[in-house]
C-alpha cells in the first residue's frame, strides 16, 4: 500500500509530505496505480522546484518521496494542495492501494 502523510498547520496549510510504500495493485513495472500517485507527486515535485526555487527540501529516492515547506507562499499552497487534491482522488478510486492521512 502507497501511505500519503501530510503535516499541516491548524489553518490547514501544508508543511511536509512523506510517501512510502507500493500500490501492489499489479506485478512490479505494470501496477498503474502506483504509475499515476508517481506521476503525480513527481511532477509537482518538479514543477515547485522550476516555480519555486529554494522553497522547498525535497527528495525522491529508494521508494520514498518527502517535501518540506522552508518558505512559503500563497502560490506554492495552491500548487501543493493541487497535488493532494489529485492524489486524493486517485485514493478513493483505490482506497486499497492508496491511504492518506493528515496531521498538524
Amino acid at each position: 500500500m502507497i501511505q500519503i502523510r501530510f503535516e499541516t498547520t491548524e489553518t490547514g496549510l501544508i508543511r511536509t509530505m512523506t510517501m512510502t510504500g507500493h500500490a501492489n495493485a499489479a506485478p512490479y513495472g505494470q501496477d498503474l496505480v502506483c504509475a499515476g500517485v508517481s506521476a503525480v507527486a513527481l511532477s509537482s515535485l518538479n514543477a515547485i522546484d522550476l516555480l519555486y526555487p529554494d522553497a522547498c527540501t525535497m527528495m525522491a529516492e529508494n521508494n520514498k518521496i518527502f517535501l518540506k515547506v522552508d518558505y512559503d507562499s500563497h502560490d506554492l499552497q495552491i500548487t501543493l494542495k493541487t497535488m493532494a487534491t489529485q492524489l486524493s482522488a486517485l485514493a478513493s478510486e483505490y482506497p486499497k492501494s492508496i491511504r492518506i492521512r493528515y496531521s498538524n
